[in-house]
């Protein structure tokens, strides 16, 4: 995707998938033992991968499957400069005036009112 005139290179957002152990979980040892000794093997890696095809983080489960997607590559190429998502309850008030104004300006909306009213929705809903 292009960058804005006279600004920075578009940039996507990042989304990642994870595990952690809960801090006040009734079997932290249990959820340890599981984050760091099975969610870490390469053959689950790969079964979630084949159950949501999303390109595994680990290196090994990604080398086994990387042949197999033709889009794999691109993904990971469109996220190389990419911020990772933030996981705040704020988003959800950006997706939907987001998405609208996206669709406005592909519709051939002005850009520069559609993305200035878009904004305005956005930080009027972010307090």
């Amino acid at each position: 995707m292009p960058g804005f005139a006279g600004g920075q290179p578009a940039t996507p957002f990042v989304g990642v998938q994870a595990f952690y152990v809960a801090a006040k979980g009734k079997n932290k040892a249990l959820a340890q033992e599981f984050v760091a000794n099975y969610l870490t093997t390469p053959d689950l890696a790969v079964a979630l991968y084949q159950a949501e095809p999303r390109p595994p983080a680990l290196t090994a489960a990604l080398d086994q499957i990387k042949g197999t997607d033709p889009d794999l590559a691109k993904f990971q190429e469109a996220g190389k400069s990419g911020a990772v998502l933030p996981a705040i309850p704020e988003m959800a008030a950006i997706w939907d005036p987001f998405g609208k104004a996206e669709a406005a300006i592909i519709g051939g909306a002005d850009v520069t009112t559609t993305v200035n009213a878009a904004a305005k929705t956005i930080s009027s809903q972010i307090k």
